[in-house]
């Protein structure tokens, strides 16, 4: 999802800008290991979205990137989205760490 979310970023820009976004991006994304979305995942991420969309929170794709997270034991999560995570977090062990471009 967060490659996914990346790269999606990185094609919409046009040019040599574009093209250099996308060569760093595979490179970085190369090295890094890739946790799957699995069935297991996908029943976490309904009952994490459904939950807050229970509170009118509705944190759409960012419940699968939490169960992705949560079900290959990671402990937090690194994002720009405060707002979505610090929700998630409320109902769940993941911890976040915001960060500021």
């Amino acid at each position: 999802m967060n490659v996914y979310e990346t790269l999606f970023g990185a094609f919409a820009v046009s040019g040599d800008k574009g093209n250099k976004m996308r060569d760093k991006l595979t490179k970085v994304f190369s090295k890094l290991e890739i946790l799957n979305f699995t069935y297991r995942g996908a029943v976490l991420a309904a009952k994490i979205g459904g939950k807050l969309a229970k509170q009118s929170r509705k944190v759409g794709l960012d419940a699968i990137v939490a169960a992705i997270a949560i079900n290959n034991g990671c402990e937090a999560i690194v994002t720009r989205n405060e707002k979505h995570f610090r929700w998630i977090s409320e109902i769940t062990d993941l911890k976040i760490e915001v960060y500021k471009i």
